[in-house]
Protein backbone atom coordinates (compact mmCIF):
# COMPACT_ATOMS: atom_id res chain seq x y z
CA UNK A 1 0.00 0.00 0.00
CA UNK A 2 1.25 3.79 -1.16
CA UNK A 3 2.63 5.94 1.59
CA UNK A 4 0.69 9.19 1.95
CA UNK A 5 4.37 10.63 0.63
CA UNK A 6 3.74 8.42 -2.44
CA UNK A 7 0.48 10.05 -3.05
CA UNK A 8 1.72 13.98 -2.25
CA UNK A 9 2.20 15.12 -5.61
CA UNK A 10 5.78 17.04 -6.96
CA UNK A 11 6.80 19.01 -9.55
CA UNK A 12 8.25 16.40 -11.33
CA UNK A 13 4.45 14.47 -11.31
CA UNK A 14 2.89 17.43 -12.32
CA UNK A 15 5.03 18.03 -15.07
CA UNK A 16 4.48 14.84 -16.57
CA UNK A 17 0.88 14.90 -15.82
CA UNK A 18 0.39 17.84 -17.92
CA UNK A 19 3.29 17.10 -20.49
CA UNK A 20 1.11 13.75 -21.69
CA UNK A 21 -1.55 15.98 -22.66
CA UNK A 22 0.38 18.72 -24.81
CA UNK A 23 0.79 18.72 -28.60
CA UNK A 24 4.92 18.58 -28.66
CA UNK A 25 6.95 21.62 -30.85
CA UNK A 26 7.70 20.05 -34.67
CA UNK A 27 10.71 22.36 -34.67
CA UNK A 28 14.23 20.65 -33.61
CA UNK A 29 15.44 23.57 -31.55
CA UNK A 30 11.61 24.11 -29.90
CA UNK A 31 11.84 20.73 -29.23
CA UNK A 32 15.33 21.05 -27.08
CA UNK A 33 13.68 24.67 -25.15
CA UNK A 34 10.54 22.66 -24.40
CA UNK A 35 12.00 19.64 -22.69
CA UNK A 36 14.69 21.85 -20.57
CA UNK A 37 11.18 24.13 -19.58
CA UNK A 38 9.95 21.01 -18.67
CA UNK A 39 13.16 19.98 -16.84
CA UNK A 40 13.44 22.77 -15.41
CA UNK A 41 9.72 22.97 -14.12
CA UNK A 42 9.80 19.80 -12.56
CA UNK A 43 12.59 20.65 -10.28
CA UNK A 44 10.78 23.41 -9.41
CA UNK A 45 13.08 26.00 -10.80
CA UNK A 46 10.56 28.93 -12.35
CA UNK A 47 13.17 31.14 -12.60
CA UNK A 48 15.54 29.09 -15.16
CA UNK A 49 12.04 28.16 -17.01
CA UNK A 50 11.81 31.97 -17.39
CA UNK A 51 15.43 32.34 -18.96
CA UNK A 52 14.80 29.40 -21.40
CA UNK A 53 11.41 30.43 -22.57
CA UNK A 54 13.35 34.53 -23.30
CA UNK A 55 16.37 33.20 -24.95
CA UNK A 56 16.30 34.93 -28.44
CA UNK A 57 16.01 33.03 -31.73
CA UNK A 58 15.91 34.74 -35.74
CA UNK A 59 12.66 33.56 -36.63
CA UNK A 60 9.35 35.97 -36.76
CA UNK A 61 6.95 33.27 -35.82
CA UNK A 62 8.85 32.79 -32.10
CA UNK A 63 5.58 32.58 -30.38
CA UNK A 64 3.75 30.28 -32.14
CA UNK A 65 6.75 27.92 -31.99
CA UNK A 66 6.91 28.46 -28.32
CA UNK A 67 3.27 27.67 -27.92
CA UNK A 68 4.15 24.48 -26.61
CA UNK A 69 6.41 25.71 -23.71
CA UNK A 70 4.22 28.42 -23.02
CA UNK A 71 1.15 26.18 -22.62
CA UNK A 72 3.20 23.27 -20.29
CA UNK A 73 4.87 26.42 -18.19
CA UNK A 74 0.81 28.38 -17.83
CA UNK A 75 -0.72 24.88 -16.95
CA UNK A 76 2.21 23.31 -14.53
CA UNK A 77 2.05 26.84 -12.65
CA UNK A 78 -1.78 26.21 -12.13
CA UNK A 79 -1.21 23.36 -11.43
CA UNK A 80 1.43 23.72 -8.62
CA UNK A 81 -0.45 26.10 -7.06
CA UNK A 82 -4.12 24.24 -7.06
CA UNK A 83 -1.61 21.61 -5.43
CA UNK A 84 0.18 23.59 -2.78
CA UNK A 85 3.54 22.55 -4.81
CA UNK A 86 6.08 24.79 -4.65
CA UNK A 87 7.45 26.38 -7.44
CA UNK A 88 10.04 29.16 -7.34
CA UNK A 89 10.08 32.47 -9.02
CA UNK A 90 6.49 31.41 -10.30
CA UNK A 91 5.24 35.50 -10.73
CA UNK A 92 8.54 35.94 -12.68
CA UNK A 93 7.84 32.91 -15.11
CA UNK A 94 3.84 34.06 -15.83
CA UNK A 95 5.46 37.24 -16.20
CA UNK A 96 7.32 36.25 -18.70
CA UNK A 97 5.28 33.80 -20.96
CA UNK A 98 2.71 37.35 -20.87
CA UNK A 99 5.61 39.48 -21.71
CA UNK A 100 6.46 36.94 -24.82
CA UNK A 101 3.01 36.87 -26.29
CA UNK A 102 2.50 39.85 -26.12
CA UNK A 103 5.21 40.62 -28.46
CA UNK A 104 3.49 37.49 -30.82
CA UNK A 105 0.22 39.23 -30.60
CA UNK A 106 1.25 42.79 -31.73
CA UNK A 107 0.19 42.36 -35.54
CA UNK A 108 -3.02 42.94 -36.42
CA UNK A 109 -6.22 40.42 -36.25
CA UNK A 110 -6.60 40.82 -39.90
CA UNK A 111 -10.73 41.83 -41.01
CA UNK A 112 -12.15 39.91 -38.46
CA UNK A 113 -12.92 41.08 -34.90
CA UNK A 114 -10.99 39.24 -32.48
CA UNK A 115 -12.50 37.57 -29.97
CA UNK A 116 -11.92 38.39 -26.31
CA UNK A 117 -10.45 36.28 -23.96
CA UNK A 118 -11.87 37.49 -19.81
CA UNK A 119 -9.59 35.82 -17.26
CA UNK A 120 -12.13 34.75 -14.76
CA UNK A 121 -9.52 35.93 -12.09
CA UNK A 122 -6.18 37.33 -11.70
CA UNK A 123 -4.72 34.46 -11.76
CA UNK A 124 -6.03 33.50 -15.43
CA UNK A 125 -4.30 36.44 -17.18
CA UNK A 126 -1.75 34.03 -18.05
CA UNK A 127 -3.76 32.05 -19.63
CA UNK A 128 -5.86 34.18 -21.29
CA UNK A 129 -2.69 34.99 -23.27
CA UNK A 130 -1.88 31.82 -24.04
CA UNK A 131 -5.64 30.60 -25.01
CA UNK A 132 -5.33 34.12 -27.76
CA UNK A 133 -1.99 32.78 -29.00
CA UNK A 134 -3.62 29.43 -29.37
CA UNK A 135 -6.77 30.75 -30.93
CA UNK A 136 -4.52 32.79 -33.32
CA UNK A 137 -2.21 29.77 -34.71
CA UNK A 138 -5.46 27.84 -35.44
CA UNK A 139 -6.74 31.09 -37.91
CA UNK A 140 -9.01 32.49 -35.15
CA UNK A 141 -8.19 36.21 -34.24
CA UNK A 142 -8.18 36.50 -30.37
CA UNK A 143 -6.58 38.99 -27.69
CA UNK A 144 -6.89 38.48 -23.92
CA UNK A 145 -8.93 41.43 -22.23
CA UNK A 146 -7.33 42.31 -18.80
CA UNK A 147 -9.60 45.84 -18.05
CA UNK A 148 -12.29 45.71 -15.16
CA UNK A 149 -14.96 46.61 -17.56
CA UNK A 150 -16.34 44.43 -20.61
CA UNK A 151 -15.00 45.33 -24.06
CA UNK A 152 -17.36 47.69 -25.40
CA UNK A 153 -17.75 45.33 -28.87
CA UNK A 154 -17.40 41.51 -29.87
CA UNK A 155 -17.87 38.28 -28.52
CA UNK A 156 -15.85 37.10 -25.49
CA UNK A 157 -15.03 33.68 -23.64
CA UNK A 158 -14.60 33.86 -19.63
CA UNK A 159 -11.44 31.87 -19.12
CA UNK A 160 -10.20 30.11 -16.15
CA UNK A 161 -11.25 27.25 -13.00
CA UNK A 162 -13.95 30.23 -12.02
CA UNK A 163 -15.40 31.25 -15.38
CA UNK A 164 -18.82 29.78 -14.71
CA UNK A 165 -19.18 32.28 -11.71
CA UNK A 166 -17.88 35.01 -13.30
CA UNK A 167 -20.88 37.99 -13.67
CA UNK A 168 -20.45 38.38 -17.03
CA UNK A 169 -20.82 34.46 -18.35
CA UNK A 170 -24.97 35.20 -18.57
CA UNK A 171 -23.67 38.09 -20.94
CA UNK A 172 -25.83 38.28 -24.81
CA UNK A 173 -22.32 38.83 -26.19
CA UNK A 174 -20.47 35.99 -23.97
CA UNK A 175 -19.97 32.54 -26.25
CA UNK A 176 -19.19 30.50 -23.45
CA UNK A 177 -16.79 29.45 -20.50
CA UNK A 178 -13.64 27.84 -21.04
CA UNK A 179 -10.02 27.22 -19.68
CA UNK A 180 -6.69 26.67 -20.66
CA UNK A 181 -6.48 22.78 -20.88
CA UNK A 182 -9.59 22.85 -22.87
CA UNK A 183 -8.62 25.18 -24.94
CA UNK A 184 -5.59 22.66 -25.57
CA UNK A 185 -7.65 19.76 -26.23
CA UNK A 186 -10.13 20.54 -28.62
CA UNK A 187 -10.87 22.33 -31.77
CA UNK A 188 -10.81 26.04 -31.78
CA UNK A 189 -13.78 28.05 -30.44
CA UNK A 190 -15.27 30.26 -32.58
CA UNK A 191 -18.04 31.61 -34.53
Amino acid sequence: MPSADDLTPTARTLVAAVDETLEHPVDGQERLRYAAVAEALGRSDGRRAAELLSVPTRRVTDAQNRLPAYTLATLVAAACASQEVVLDDREDLLRTVRQQIRTGLAGGTGLRPPRWLIPSTIADRTGAHVGALLLQCHGEPARPWLWRTLPEQGRFFILGCNAGSHPAAAHPRCLGTTDLAQLTTRAPVGA
